[in-house]
């Protein structure tokens, strides 16, 4: 059966796909003594591998590493004997805490666990540093700009009072300062598109969305509620209109929504017997 597709795009303001994010560092005496992160890829997890080097040192490396390695024999490298490793997927830098018999992380009350880089950086995603932010302070993204009028960020810990000022941003969550929360923004197409179909087909209407948190995509059928029976959610951006016909031309709604807000746009199906 013929397919006619319809795609919609959002603005792009972040990595929806983004990677798992893991401790990275070689030859430490503990993860905890690690402030480095990496975004890993998608077919890699976090892990964490102890060994006892040449002359009696016990050690550590965290990173990245692929699915299939994690299932695999790790072996012994040269030089150094390999005692334990362990892989993880389960939360971001979950490599940091007890695996491998390494210490456990356990921050006191109050404290949080935050991306510091402070210095100017185009994008807050560019930094790759933790640190710990003591009590009475949060996690926060310092907007300035440079003599150009760019924005620039600075990464780290604010005290509470400061998170009440202007031109920053704060939070008090595991490694939240990696983004700032935006809302999504449809820029394609405008509102009020007519778009034409062939009866009989099946049609695709995907929806695109990025932001901070992630969007959720969503359909509106403006003249039936619920959806006709032949309409069917194919993944998580794309609704399927199975064997279109008369009974679905009319009015629809694509939106997208996160915590900030929702972005929505209207257009028209109808359908044709004949090809234009």
């Amino acid at each position: 059966m013929p397919i006619d597709v319809i795609q919609f795009f959002l603005v792009v303001i972040t990595t929806a796909n983004a990677g798992q994010l893991c401790l990275n560092c070689k030859a430490v005496p503990q993860p905890l003594d690690c402030t480095d992160v990496v975004e890993c890829g998608n077919h890699e997890s976090c892990y964490t591998q102890r060994f006892i080097t040449y002359d009696g040192i016990t050690l550590f490396n965290v990173g990245c590493r692929d699915h299939d390695q994690c299932r695999a024999n790790p072996g012994r490298s040269v030089g150094d004997v390999n005692i334990c490793t362990r892989c993880c997927n389960n939360t971001d830098v979950c490599n940091l805490d007890q695996l491998c018999s390494s210490e456990a992380f356990a921050p006191k009350p109050g404290h949080v666990l935050c991306f510091s880089c402070p210095y100017s950086l185009v994008q807050p995603t560019q930094c790759h540093r933790i640190t710990l932010c003591g009590q009475d302070k949060q996690c926060s993204i310092t907007t300035t700009r440079n003599l150009l009028n760019e924005k620039r960020y600075q990464i780290g810990c604010s005290s509470n009072k400061a998170c009440q000022g202007s031109g920053l941003y704060c939070c008090n969550n595991q490694l939240c300062n990696r983004h700032i929360p935006t809302k999504p923004i449809i820029v394609n197409p405008t509102s009020n598109q007519h778009i034409q179909v062939k009866y009989h087909t099946d049609v695709r209407i995907t929806c695109i969305a990025t932001g901070y948190p992630v969007p959720t995509i969503g359909y509106e059928f403006l003249h039936t509620i619920p959806f006709p029976t032949n309409f069917a959610r194919e993944n998580d951006n794309t609704l399927l209109i199975s064997n279109y016909n008369k009974e679905n031309d009319g009015s629809y709604h694509c939106y997208a929504v996160n915590t900030i807000g929702t972005a929505k746009v209207e257009f028209t199906i109808h359908g044709t017997d004949t090809t234009k």
